[in-house]
């Protein structure tokens, strides 16, 4: 059997546990290319928070383990922490502290505080954060970021770590394949903000020639909703969307995987 050894960089969305496992998108993936070409992908997962210290997340363990492919989300969340004007986490007791978020002077809390949970809560109802006085305050928090350059910075930190990663993929000649972020609908400033932020990477994708995929949408062409309730965390249906897209790619970078399929046809019907 032949191996593919995938690595993936990301957020909750490849480990998330409000959903059965085996329907996580790279598990589907799994599954398909076992039964249909005879081939065993193998996973790891790098989990990131923060800018800081991922690209050499990804090197060290590249220097380690096999890599063939990785598969690179962008995230929305760190871009946006960044980009507003103050920023809310939870200290080290549980208690709720706020912070300002001043690049230009070196002071950035989101890169800090790492909110990385080891359990993702369950699906809720954000119905609080619809009603107007805390729209309200969302806009202007990251109307006031975006004044001072806080949304231009994190966008040039986002930029930075991308093109690291692809000349880095280049040199140790691994097939890079970039995941957009999925879309943000529980709110709609965040939601503009996560189609900017995937608008821009899958035209410099475009330009650095690697894959992309797009994974912004609502709901699929079935109809069915892309996300729970709380509109943040990717359904089965958005799990199994993804799946299809990643699917498709690696039969794009590994043709070897059609021609596998091929020879087991052929020894089937001799």
């Amino acid at each position: 059997m032949m191996e593919i050894n995938i690595t993936i960089v990301g957020g909750c969305f490849p480990v998330q546990n409000n959903i059965p496992k085996e329907k996580l998108y790279h598990q589907i993936v799994k599954k398909e290319l076992k039964e249909k070409y005879n081939v065993d992908l193998k996973i790891n997962i790098i989990r990131y928070e923060r800018f800081a210290m991922c690209f050499e997340k990804i090197s060290d363990h590249c220097s380690k383990n096999p890599v063939d492919a990785l598969l690179f989300h962008i995230r929305t969340e760190q871009y946006l922490r960044i980009s507003k004007l103050f920023y809310s986490y939870c200290d080290s007791h549980g208690k709720l502290r706020r912070e300002l978020n001043l690049p230009i002077f070196d002071r950035i809390p989101p890169e800090v505080h790492e909110k990385l949970l080891a359990n993702m809560p369950k699906p809720s109802d954000y119905k609080e954060r619809q009603k107007f006085l805390n729209k309200l305050k969302i806009h202007l928090n990251y109307l006031g970021g975006s004044i001072i350059g806080n949304k231009s910075y994190a966008l040039k930190q986002y930029e930075d770590l991308f093109n690291k990663i692809v000349d880095f993929c280049k040199l140790e000649n691994i097939k890079l394949i970039v995941a957009g972020p999925a879309s943000r609908p529980h709110l709609n400033i965040e939601n503009k903000l996560t189609e900017e932020l995937g608008s821009y990477f899958e035209k410099k994708s475009e330009k650095r020639n690697t894959p992309f995929l797009n994974l912004s949408g609502v709901k699929n062409t079935k109809g069915d909703n892309l996300f729970f309730e709380n509109g943040i965390h990717v359904s089965e249906a958005g799990h199994k969307r993804a799946a299809g897209l990643l699917s498709q790619k690696l039969l794009e970078l590994f043709p070897i995987l059609l021609l596998s399929s091929l020879v087991q046809d052929q020894l089937i019907y001799t």
